[in-house]
């Protein structure tokens, strides 16, 4: 896997661990091509069977196993692509060649939080600190309307703060 270095200043830059350890990745991959092997795909249409069975798959009763062979076959060509579009963006770096736009979601409960590595429950005051950072953010062309939803404010102001856009309340939001 390509590694790409970490030269931006922006304090958005967040080294992430790795989701899965390479061994994880491997006990994953081999339970699944057991079971696309062993258990397949329950297809019940005749025609849909025949034509994958065409291709190459194994039908047995309704269900079309995948053997071996296929499972491996895609896997390299998803591999073999995926590297191919790694290095295609590591030649293009510092080529800007299109705008990437970020928007916030109005329906996060939690927030992570940086310096614990946790995740938080948004209250007001990380509502207040979120909706801070958003609007600085404006001119990275980050956008959104309220970032989060306060757990510790009663429900029904939680409906009320999501509902609202730049203090203009939402269409069909039933807002008084």
């Amino acid at each position: 896997m390509t590694q790409f270095p970490a030269i931006s200043t922006s304090p958005l830059m967040v080294k992430r661990q790795p989701f899965l350890e390479n061994a994880d990745c491997q006990r994953i991959h081999e339970l699944a091509r057991r079971i696309l092997g062993e258990v397949g795909l329950e297809v019940r249409k005749e025609e849909h069977r025949r034509r994958l069975e065409a291709g190459g798959l194994v039908a047995r009763g309704e269900r079309v196993l995948f053997p071996d062979a296929t499972v491996e076959a895609f896997v390299d060509e998803v591999v073999a692509r995926n590297r191919k579009i790694e290095a295609e963006a590591a030649a293009d770096v510092g080529e800007v060649t299109q705008e990437i736009r970020l928007w916030v979601s109005t329906y996060a409960l939690y927030v992570h939080d940086l310096e614990t590595g946790r995740l938080e429950p948004y209250t007001s005051e990380r509502l207040v600190e979120m909706c801070k950072l958003v609007d600085s953010l404006a001119e990275e062309a980050v956008a959104g309307s309220v970032p989060g939803i306060p757990l510790d404010v009663r429900p029904e102001m939680q409906a009320r703060r999501t509902s609202t856009r730049a203090g203009m309340p939402s269409a069909g939001r039933g807002a008084s």
